[in-house]
């Protein structure tokens, strides 16, 4: 008895695209309210250049994964490379959406 099973990538390649549009519609909603506007208002009086508030996500997203990394002590150390990685992640994502650093 054979058993065959067959892959569909056109299966998974929606599904990934429909995960796409799901999270960008989601980044979308998020940054167009109040407080994401207003916040982008606070930082661009900081830094002095205009910032948007989908650039303020990945600015708090840079913020969150630094003080995962340095703040809880007593933690393994595959715990620390993924904050690493994450951290890194999250700076390569403010470069590319634009912001200098």
């Amino acid at each position: 008895m054979e058993k065959y099973f067959t892959l569909s990538s056109s299966k998974s390649a929606a599904s990934r695209s429909n995960r796409n549009s799901v999270s960008k519609s989601f980044v979308d909603a998020v940054s167009s309210s109040a407080f994401f506007i207003r916040l982008a208002e606070l930082f661009s009086a900081i830094v002095e250049e205009p910032i948007s508030s989908k650039q303020v996500l990945f600015l708090l997203n840079s913020m969150l994964a630094c003080v995962m990394l340095i703040f809880p002590i007593e933690m393994p150390i595959i715990a620390r490379i993924i904050c690493f990685v994450w951290f890194c992640v999250s700076l390569i994502q403010c470069k590319q959406s634009g912001l200098k650093g």
